[in-house]
């Protein structure tokens, strides 16, 4: 994998956030917009794992295709290739990941849903300034 790929996942996942920062400014707390919050939160998760992973070695086709937007089997995979190491990903991080997933999985937050769900952006900048510090090593 070439690491103008790896820069690029990594760079996308940063616009994910930003347009996450600008929701939660020009709409503070907790409602509305819940949904959409969550959402770009777990696509910034998603982008930031699959950056990891790609530079790991995995191929972009095995990202797409075996994990697609399943950010607790991403999350599993890059566990066991160090992420913890470089994020400081704790174990109430990994249970809001594995709580999550198979809302944002079945796409879930695209929808209007008055659920409420546990706060998840400290993991996202976890992901985000732990996989920042690694890539000075690609």
């Amino acid at each position: 994998m070439n690491n103008e790929k790896i820069f690029g996942f990594y760079n996308y996942g940063k616009e994910w956030l930003e347009g996450y920062n600008i929701i939660k400014k020009e709409i503070p707390g907790e409602t509305p917009c819940i949904s959409l919050k969550y959402y770009l939160l777990c696509r910034t998760i998603e982008i930031f794992l699959k950056a990891f992973l790609l530079a790991k070695g995995m191929e972009f086709e095995v990202l797409k295709n075996k994990y697609g937007h399943n950010i607790g089997n991403l999350y599993g995979k890059a566990s066991q290739l160090g992420i913890k190491g470089i994020c400081k990903i704790e174990k109430r991080d990994e249970n809001i990941i594995n709580m999550l997933n198979p809302y944002y999985a079945k796409k879930e937050f695209e929808y209007c849903r008055f659920i409420r769900y546990p706060k998840i952006r400290s993991i996202m900048h976890k992901l985000m300034f732990g996989f920042r510090k690694s890539l000075s090593d690609v």
